[in-house]
């Protein structure tokens, strides 16, 4: 070994650039600062997903999630546009650290390829955190509000208008639900396929009429555990317009009617997976249906136990 000979760092670039895939982002941090060759092949992959509770050591993801919102407006426009991926689902506030108030904001003006939010839980998460004035995330595919306590069906009707691309979406346990909001990314979002509301317990009917009947949007998955306001008129609707449902559940459903079940017709030929549990049907119609209809495609079937008996 000689210090002074300039050793070749290319076989072990080509080998680092099969295995930084796998790592996580702690070692991509320890790994960028070894020299400028690991930096650049590293930043793209720190960039497009930051996981903000691995970046440091020594700061809380609060904190580190603040600083990401303050170096943000800085960045070059390059190293901005390698944003895909942003998760605060597991970010919380603290009695004397606040989330730097316009963070929706600064992620609307300077990541503009933004594809999958995740703001479940985000308690910080208001109507005062949406720009004012006309915005877009015109790539975002992928939103979870689950679990937001602040989130109405107005702060929904504003966001369907301006994330018109969303295919993914979560809903779940949102409370103050009514379903005007739901109808709203029906309306707007041409590209829906997959959405979830479980235990929204203020849902009305008038929410899934809507997703139902605009044609345009092929759904593939729906998951309406625990809405326990939804009545025979949107479950008919679903059941005549959702020709291409794969999954479906209906677990706790309360208005279920035995005729909505026929009336299905996505169930005999598209869907795979299907979840009946804690239905207010009697289990005795429930097996008689069952053993009467031709379930072509179906794999997975949940469903009580007292229908097996």
């Amino acid at each position: 070994y000689n210090p002074f000979r300039r050793t070749s760092t290319s076989r072990l670039l080509s080998v680092y650039a099969e295995v930084i895939p796998y790592l996580n982002s702690q070692d991509l941090v320890t790994c960028s600062v070894l020299s400028k060759h690991f930096y650049q092949q590293t930043v793209q992959y720190l960039w497009k997903s930051p996981q903000f509770y691995q970046i440091s050591h020594i700061h809380s993801e609060l904190y580190m999630f603040n600083r990401f919102l303050s170096h943000l407006p800085n960045a070059r426009r390059s190293t901005q546009e390698k944003i895909e991926h942003i998760n605060l689902s597991t970010i919380q506030e603290r009695l004397y650290d606040r989330v730097n108030p316009d963070f929706f904001r600064l992620l609307v003006l300077h990541a503009p390829n933004l594809r999958s939010l995740n703001l479940s839980s985000a308690s910080f998460f208001h109507c005062r955190s949406l720009p004012t004035g006309a915005w877009s995330l015109s790539r975002l595919t992928d939103l979870d509000l689950s679990n937001c306590p602040n989130v109405t069906d107005d702060m929904m009707v504003t966001i369907a208008r301006s994330c018109r691309q969303v295919a993914h979406l979560k809903l779940n346990r949102l409370f103050r639900h009514k379903g005007r909001g739901l109808a709203a990314f029906a309306a707007e979002c041409d590209h829906l396929s997959t959405v979830e509301l479980i235990d929204n317990t203020s849902l009305g009917d008038e929410g899934v009429v809507a997703l139902a009947k605009f044609r345009h949007i092929h759904l593939h998955q729906l998951d309406l555990s625990g809405c326990s306001e939804l009545t025979s008129t949107s479950l008919q609707i679903l059941g005549k317009y959702c020709a291409h449902l794969q999954v479906l559940s209906l677990a706790g459903v309360c208005g279920l009617q035995l005729d909505d079940l026929k009336k299905l017709s996505c169930i005999r030929n598209k869907t795979t997976d299907l979840d009946l549990s804690r239905s207010a049907l009697r289990p005795i119609d429930i097996a008689q249906w069952i053993s009467q209809i031709e379930l072509n495609g179906l794999v997975q079937l949940c469903i009580d136990f007292e229908v097996i008996l």
